[in-house]
């Protein structure tokens, strides 16, 4: 009975090592510069959706930036919100919004399909939307990131399961 576990547990033991597990994933994950753990921080997130669509987000306004998000007023004191390509020509219909619950989707389709190295103005960078374009978008960058890494450790003569 002694010998049979012995065996049972070195067979375990060769087991473990070639397979992929979760701890593995996260450590091929880090090698290649995403640590999945800091979802929650959201200075981390944009920095590595930024750098990833080698994109970037400013609060001072500048002609010729790829795309513009802000609010404005109208005549009579209520609050709308722009998004738009070319802030010189609006159209109503396309880029003004009565809510800005739209936001995210915009900032997510101008830094994944927007101009390559796209600059894009945001009035207040702090609004809870880009927070979470920033989280969706590098949710995404780490399932190819994670993908990556089981690539490699298959790659290095690792099973999955």
């Amino acid at each position: 009975m002694g010998i049979h576990f012995r065996i049972n547990r070195k067979i375990r033991q060769i087991m473990s090592k070639n397979t992929i597990t979760d701890a593995l994933i996260a450590e091929q994950m880090l090698k290649l510069g995403y640590d999945e753990s800091k979802f929650e921080d959201e200075e981390y997130v944009q920095e590595k959706v930024l750098d990833h669509y080698e994109a970037s987000i400013t609060d001072t306004w500048a002609d010729r930036m790829d795309f513009y998000m802000y609010e404005e007023s109208t005549s009579d004191g209520y609050s709308v919100f722009i998004a738009t390509h070319d802030p010189a020509n609006i159209n109503i219909n396309e880029d003004v919004n009565y809510y800005d619950s739209d936001f995210s989707t915009y900032l997510v389709d101008a830094i994944r399909y927007g101009n390559n190295e796209p600059e894009i103005y945001i009035d207040t960078p702090s609004e809870c939307w880009v927070g979470d374009a920033m989280s969706q978008l590098f949710e995404g960058i780490c399932e190819n990131i994670e993908q990556m890494a089981i690539d490699n450790l298959i790659e290095l003569g690792y099973d999955e399961e």
